[in-house]
């Protein structure tokens, strides 16, 4: 997320200074609610003492992550103090991560990781996710103190632009950043970041260009290199983006999110040796991102380099305890590469150590399971491949009617029963995945290689032109219908549709489109605003960053806004 707390230093209108008869500005905490995050209670006591002094709206703390990310789902916290290290699984730099990825560490939130321990290792890690700030123990009440009221003035009255983006209205936010600007002429470098990441998000690229070079003029800040190569590279700039990331890293070789953009650079470019190899230069400098260890174990297979692959692997299933960024491939890849060297004990282990971490989540599940038949099928343990196939199918029927199960792990368990004799199921399964997914063409490649592998590529290839043909017909039916003023119709069509296939992004995308006009149009009701964001919401669980996607959310939570201020 380009707008989280890493980069807007925004916050409410905080009013921590008083003024005593003397006339003396006093800082306090009124109004704000303070999480402090520490396993041990003596330093969670010692810093409740501290900040009480400032007369805050409440503190409350807990001793572990789960605990504190349960907390902040359920409270909006101004201020988080968090241990870096934890006894439990989680521990400070996960809960950051995790907090801005499920979106409830709020806009305008300060969040301070503070720990014991200065490795390079952790503090390469704690840094790079961008907390507000980064304390060191030990440290006396008025070095904390002096931080929280640093931090609460560079978020002074930024608040209002977190709602702005909150509902997608980009030119209020900006107008917002401007006359702060004017306000408070001190956070002009920090509101121009700011602004430029709106812009980015907005996907205003040449308003983005123009203010990333305006400030460059006058400033050689990292963070506005970083946004234009971004900008060149969304504009498939590729060339100016690599010497930009290039030019950066030989200037400032700890800006570590370059390395994932000029990885990602040379990938587009097709230098995939190069993007490895910078990827693996990051994760030596910083080895306890899971995501950049599982973006370097893919291009690792992909380029075939097995030692690489294997080592990172591991890697990403050693960090992987805990986070929420966690894959089902970090265990079947490092299966795989195993059992290709004949050790086949070790990627079992590999397999159930999988299913421990993933013991609740059937689309993970389901890839373990078809892994660990392929393992067989690879050692000539056919009665346990079958075995391992039939366990994946009777995981995929006893699956919830609200489980999201994914095309790849639908797919994997179509593969097994074609390759072990169940080609019905194998059928069924593929065409559904096919219905639902009928604009992939990286999966459909794969689907028409796994029928020519069962003998059934003929069978197969007419099966899903059936299917993809029929698709298209109702979208066209249903577009017609629209253009032609008979929105009923035409919803009705794509209802029906989104029925058959829940997780077709553009049959979902194309019924919400549809009653979004007919509101529009006619007018909406509850009833209506449901349906809509039903097939908002299956959109979203297929492709949430999908451009269409966002458009159509953004005009939904209009007229979502619309009608909850006529009711």
């Amino acid at each position: 997320m380009l707008l989280s707390s890493r980069y807007p230093f925004t916050g409410k209108q905080y009013h921590h200074i008083t003024t005593r008869r003397c006339h003396s500005p006093v800082f306090n905490l009124e109004n704000l609610s303070i999480l402090i995050i520490d396993d041990f209670s003596e330093m969670r006591n010692t810093c409740r003492r501290m900040l009480m002094e400032y007369d805050p709206k409440a503190v409350d703390d807990c001793a572990n992550g789960n605990d504190a990310l349960e907390k902040m789902r359920r409270k909006k916290y101004d201020i988080v103090l968090c241990d870096y290290n934890l006894s439990e699984s989680k521990d400070g730099q996960q809960i950051l991560e995790e907090a801005r990825h499920e979106g409830i560490l709020d806009y305008s939130s300060l969040f301070m990781v503070i720990t014991g321990e200065n490795t390079r290792a952790m503090v390469m890690a704690a840094v790079e996710y961008e907390p507000d700030d980064y304390l060191t123990k030990p440290f006396t009440k008025e070095v904390l103190i002096k931080r929280l009221q640093r931090l609460i003035y560079r978020k002074q009255g930024l608040n209002l632009v977190g709602e702005a983006l909150a509902e997608k209205n980009y030119n209020k936010a900006i107008t917002l950043c401007d006359a702060l600007s004017e306000k408070y002429p001190k956070n002009t470098i920090s509101l121009l970041k700011v602004k430029g990441s709106i812009f980015y998000q907005a996907e205003q690229y040449s308003n983005a260009a123009e203010l990333y070079q305006s400030v460059l003029q006058q400033h050689n800040l990292p963070w506005a290199h970083m946004g234009l190569g971004k900008v060149h590279f969304e504009c498939q700039e590729y060339r100016k983006a690599k010497k930009i990331f290039s030019t950066l890293l030989k200037e400032s070789p700890n800006q570590m999110d370059a390395y994932d953009w000029l990885a990602r650079t040379l990938q587009a470019l097709g230098e995939n040796d190069q993007a490895q190899s910078i990827l693996q230069k990051a994760s030596d400098l910083s080895p306890n991102v899971l995501v950049r260890r599982q973006r370097l174990a893919d291009i690792a297979i992909a380029n075939g380099d097995t030692a690489v692959a294997e080592r990172t692997c591991k890697a990403a299933v050693k960090l992987s305890k805990g986070s929420a960024f966690k894959r089902a491939e970090d265990f079947t890849n490092l299966a795989k590469i195993l059992v290709e060297q004949k050790r086949d004990q070790k990627a079992m282990q590999c397999l159930k150590r999988g299913r421990e971490n993933f013991a609740q989540q059937t689309s993970e599940l389901l890839q373990l399971t078809v892994s660990e038949s392929e393992v067989h099928h690879a050692v000539n343990r056919e009665s346990l491949a079958i075995e391992s196939m039939e366990k994946a199918k009777n995981l995929l029927k006893r699956k919830g009617e609200d489980e999201e199960i994914s095309a790849t792990a639908s797919l994997g368990v179509a593969e097994v029963c074609l390759r072990h004799g169940d080609p019905e199921a194998g059928l069924e399964i593929m065409l559904e995945v096919v219905g639902n997914n009928h604009e992939n063409e990286e999966l459909i490649g794969r689907a028409r290689q796994a029928f020519d592998q069962a003998g059934l590529a003929e069978e197969g290839e007419r099966m899903m032109q059936n299917t993809i043909t029929r698709i298209a017909n109702i979208n066209n039916e249903a577009a017609k219908l629209a253009n032609q003023g008979k929105l009923d119709e035409a919803i009705e069509l794509f209802v029906n549709a989104a029925k058959k296939l829940p997780a077709n992004k553009v049959v979902n995308l194309n019924a919400a489109q549809a009653l979004i006009l007919n509101i529009q149009k006619n007018g909406g009701n509850d009833e209506s605003l449901r349906q809509c964001k039903k097939y908002l919401d299956n959109a979203k669980k297929q492709d949430a960053a999908d451009k269409r996607y966002q458009q159509l959310l953004t005009k939904f939570s209009l007229l979502e806004k619309k009608y909850a201020q006529l009711s």
